[in-house]
């Protein structure tokens, strides 16, 4: 089995330089390419104090970094008919918060008919546990509300799923 490499997330400006250093003039490209270079050198600047405040976190008691990622995961239902896929799709979103000092994840999931992926949307989603019992039960009750056929059909969709990324070499599927 083969598969391309994964994407990495770029961000707003990355996308914005890309596009116009493709499309500008010679003149203009050694000012876009600067420019890029310089903010792709402040991004690896932070990744690496990133990693720092990950390390300080697990010896430092009084000290915590927090990693925040947001995930647009499942279409539910399984509704391989194009005009049904995007007329019908209901995404399932999981916003997840990764504390370093003691290598715990907590996420938040629900489904966009709940609320979107806007900040405003995604703050007023998310109702931190404030202790182990409530995250657990803020994480039944996620689960809880998902249709249990919704994640057998999801569940027994994997193979097909799997399948077309073969298929595709890793590239684009109809999933």
């Amino acid at each position: 089995m083969r598969c391309k490499p994964l994407k990495k997330d770029t961000c707003n400006k990355c996308d914005s330089l890309r596009n116009k250093i493709k499309n500008c003039s010679s003149e203009e490209k050694t000012i876009l390419v600067a420019e890029k270079e310089e903010h792709l050198k402040r991004a690896e600047e932070l990744r690496i104090q990133m990693n720092q405040d990950l390390q300080r976190a697990k010896i430092d008691e009084k000290f915590e970094c927090l990693t925040y990622d947001l995930e647009k995961t499942l279409p539910l239902p399984r509704i391989p008919t194009n005009i049904v896929f995007y007329k019908r799709q209901l995404w399932l979103y999981n916003s997840g918060i990764h504390a370093s000092s003691n290598d715990v994840g907590y996420c938040n999931i629900w489904v966009e008919g709940e609320a979107g992926r806007g900040a405003q949307e995604i703050k007023s989603s998310f109702k931190p546990p404030q202790t182990l019992n409530e995250l657990r039960n803020a994480a039944l009750a996620a689960w809880d509300s998902i249709p249990q056929v919704d994640v057998r059909n999801i569940i027994q969709s994997m193979p097909d799923r799997m399948q077309a990324v073969i298929r595709a070499r890793g590239g684009n599927t109809r999933y």
